[in-house]
């Protein structure tokens, strides 16, 4: 079957050189090999092939991608971090405005993000897929959130002041649509606010496949500053501010793509973050693979502080953050 690409309509047929390899935690929720496909015209990646209804409920499982403690994704200092993070974001947000109105943040999460600006005087609202994290958003934040697609909201017309996509675009099945949804909900000035991995980073360059940010399966594309500009100006938005750096995003996307490049177990870091590996299932393989962590941390630590700063101080960081105003 002919993929066409969203953003330049040329044909997706550009193959990175081999089968994307999968971590053992999680071969237990699918066994799909994936592929990533790109367009040879404007550098879109996709995911090939797009995971199934079934594949979804499972990889977004409170049990699996959230954890089942308290909706806890991660060990409690990274949570705090996270939470930390989400907390500045949410000042920055708010300075774009000098009049509060209401801002809606797709693909929510657990709401952190929404809480800060709540506490700024803005009227919140969010959209979530995952059901118990909108629950966790709307029960423990009591924040206004949908467990719904943003297509099947039926917001009103120019409804929004700001409306952000913190690291979930990439998630979205069909970004044009999309982006002409958010147009229509979004006032005639109001602000379109997405952050994403930067397939033009240095980090992508050297790890190709093994990317961290590649985020498979779950990332549906991946996108360049280039053609996610593109992509905005298709649907009618008008990018006007730029940058690539984030601390926590750029170097963990950094430290786990060397540790891909010298341990066979594919975000070995990344899962032991999460707490996949249970003491009673530890194995020879698991030993030798924390072992090389620990030894190789410090080092890969400091080249991945160092290179974000670099990567991004060029305009090739691990990450975009752009803001597009509604034309």
């Amino acid at each position: 079957m002919e993929i066409l690409c969203p953003i330049c309509n040329n044909l997706i047929n550009k193959d990175l050189p081999t089968t994307i390899p999968i971590s053992n935690s999680q071969k237990l929720f699918h066994s799909n090999n994936y592929k990533i496909i790109g367009c040879a015209k404007c550098g879109l990646l996709q995911l090939n092939p797009l995971p199934t209804k079934e594949d979804i409920s499972k990889l977004y499982s409170k049990d699996y991608y959230y954890g089942n403690e308290k909706n806890r994704r991660f060990q409690e200092i990274i949570e705090f971090f996270i939470y930390l993070t989400h907390l500045r974001l949410s000042k920055e947000i708010s300075s774009l405005r000098k009049d509060k109105g209401k801002i809606l943040d797709i693909g929510c999460g657990k709401g952190w993000f929404l809480a800060g600006c709540r506490a700024l005087d803005w009227e919140t609202y969010g959209t979530e897929i995952t059901s118990s994290t909108s629950d966790f958003a709307a029960k423990e934040l009591h924040l206004d959130v949908l467990s719904k697609d943003i297509s099947e909201c039926n917001f009103p017309d120019s409804y929004f002041d700001i409306t952000t996509c913190l690291h979930s675009f990439e998630h979205l099945p069909q970004p044009v649509e999309t982006l002409k949804e958010i147009r229509r909900i979004l006032k005639k000035d109001g602000l379109l606010l997405l952050t994403l991995p930067n397939i033009d980073s240095f980090q992508f360059k050297i790890s190709k496949y093994l990317w961290f940010h590649l985020g498979i399966p779950y990332h549906y594309y991946n996108y360049s500053t280039k053609n996610i500009s593109t992509l905005l100006k298709k649907a009618g938005f008008v990018p006007y501010r730029i940058s690539h750096f984030s601390l926590g995003y750029n170097t963990f996307g950094f430290l786990q793509s060397l540790f891909n490049l010298l341990i066979n177990e594919p975000n070995f870091l990344y899962y032991l973050f999460k707490g996949n590996y249970k003491m009673k299932k530890l194995t020879i393989e698991y030993l030798y693979n924390f072992i090389l962590t620990f030894l190789y941390f410090p080092l890969f630590a400091v080249i991945s502080l160092i290179g974000s700063f670099l990567e991004s101080a060029g305009h090739h960081g691990g990450t975009i953050k752009i803001i597009a105003t509604n034309s």
